[in-house]
């Protein structure tokens, strides 16, 4: 497919392109990206969070920073699978239609960490 190269967000129209979080648009954002999965299963999105995220305990991402990162990724990844499921692929000249988060409740269990514990580094993946 070579969808992986597209990131989800940069094919937001014109007007969904300034989010602080995923816009590309958005010069002080962080411009996190979502990509699909060579066979479009799933989605991907790998974020380093700065220091400055951790809210106060070091090497631990604050709770609101890991609400943006599902937020946006959750979004992309509902914008691809509807994308997907119609047959089509995302190209350079793609608009893709847009998913808005209707209510976003997330319980935290435990910090967000890697496999080598570091807990400022979340690998967050979108399933259908």
């Amino acid at each position: 497919m070579g969808n992986n190269k597209i990131a989800i967000q940069d094919t937001y129209g014109e007007h969904f392109q300034h989010c602080w979080g995923c816009g590309p648009q958005n010069e002080s954002g962080l411009h996190l990206k979502s990509y699909p999965s060579e066979d479009g299963s799933k989605c991907v999105c790998k974020v380093t969070p700065d220091a400055k995220y951790t809210g106060g305990v070091p090497d631990n991402l604050f709770g609101g920073m890991m609400a943006v990162i599902f937020d946006c990724h959750g979004t992309a990844s509902a914008a691809w699978f509807s994308h997907h499921n119609k047959g089509m692929v995302l190209t350079e000249n793609t608009v893709i239609t847009r998913f808005i988060t209707a209510r976003l409740e997330i319980d935290f269990k435990k910090t967000g960490s890697d496999e080598s514990g570091n807990n400022r580094y979340i690998t967050s993946r979108g399933n259908r």
